[in-house]
This record gives structure tokens, sequence and C-alpha cells, in this order.
């Protein structure tokens, strides 16, 4: 199985209520937040949303893939596809605990563990060495195959040889999650946005199980 992982944001507006925002209404704008996360992991192959977590706006997607994948319902990971927001030592070693391949492009500032290997200590460089052995790889796949200083294409190249690019069936997930939910949360409360949050999924996986 392989598992992509992406995050969307709902409103926490009625459309009245946004129109009135986006005008810049004084008198009507709204308080707090206007966005609350959802964040799921999906099936590639079924399109099934394995696991959820909805967060505030404020929380970074990486923070969220360890709880992710501790909710999946089955331990037979081959690959997990997600964007650049993942590029996390504690993503990766979640992914890596879990026997999984880590199909994650490095950032672009991204350094080869051994060019940090006089600030790090035996232990830590091993350790890093250790979780970040594939990001290390396309690192230097990425500066091997640079064209005029430039690694966009060899970051293409490498999207096509790793299967990243299944990580887009996630967006085609989350489109069919506001076409058939609305991109909207009407629940105030944090446990009933909870509640709300899986109903929709729960939508999604009812929809395409029927397809």
């Amino acid at each position: 199985m392989v598992i992509a992982v992406d995050s969307t944001g709902l409103s926490l507006l009625t459309s009245q209520s946004w129109n009135r925002h986006k005008h810049n209404r004084k008198s009507m704008k709204p308080t707090g937040q206007l966005w609350h996360k959802l964040h799921i992991a999906i099936d590639t192959q079924t399109g099934q949303i394995l696991s959820c977590k909805d967060t505030t706006s404020s929380i970074t997607d990486g923070a969220v893939l360890p709880e992710l994948m501790d909710e999946l319902p089955t331990r037979n990971i081959q690959a997990v596809c997600a964007d650049k927001a993942y590029d996390r030592f504690d993503c990766r070693k979640r992914i890596k605990e879990e026997g999984a391949h880590q199909r994650i492009p490095p950032t672009r500032d991204a350094v080869h563990t051994d060019d940090l290997k006089h600030r790090l200590s035996p232990e830590k460089r091993e350790e890093r060495q250790d979780i970040f052995a594939e990001r290390d790889a396309a690192i230097a796949y990425f500066k091997a195959n640079m064209i005029n200083g430039s690694d966009k294409l060899a970051r293409q190249n490498w999207k096509k040889l790793t299967g990243y690019h299944e990580r887009s069936l996630v967006e085609t997930t989350m489109w069919q999650l506001k076409a058939h939910t609305t991109d909207q949360l009407r629940s105030k409360k944090p446990l009933n946005m909870a509640i709300e949050c899986r109903i929709k999924c729960k939508i999604v996986n009812l929809l395409n199980a029927v397809a």
C-alpha cells in the first residue's frame, strides 16, 4: 500500500460572513480564526481516507504526520508520498519505523548529512544518516544531475523515478471532499469540529466505495 498525505483548509465562516470579511466592512469583521485544517492520509490505489486529523490553521502539516500514521488501520505500507512541508526529521523517522519509503522531496535549502559532520556529534550523525538516508540520496542525485547550476530538471526526474506523483491523488480526494460536503465547517466547538471532519471523510469513503 502507498499512502499519500496532505492537508486542506476548511472555512469557519458562512458565505455571507466571508463576503463581509472580504469586502473589509469594519462593523462586520469576524474575529478569531477564519480557517480550520483537515489533514488526511489516503490509499493511493483506492482513494480511501485511512486516517484524518483536524487542527487549527496554525499547526504545520509535518507536525501531524506521526499522528496520521499512528491511526492507519494497516501496517503494510510500501511508501508515503508527501510534499516538502513533510521534509522533517520526525516525519521521516516515523515513516522509517514503518519500513516504508520516503517519497518526500528535500527542501530547496536541504543540506546533505556529510556536509554537517563537523557540527554533529558521532551519535547524532549516525542517527541522522540512518533516518535521512533517502533524503541524502535525493540531494546527491540533484547535485550530480544539475544543468547550468539548476537542479530543476533533476528534481522533476527524481519525482518520476520514485513515483512521487502519486501524491497528486490526495488532492483529488480533497476536491471530492469539498465538492460533496462543502469547504465549510458549521460547528464552533472543537469536539464538534472533529466529528464534522470525520463525517466528511466518511461520506467521501462511502462515495468511493459505491463507485
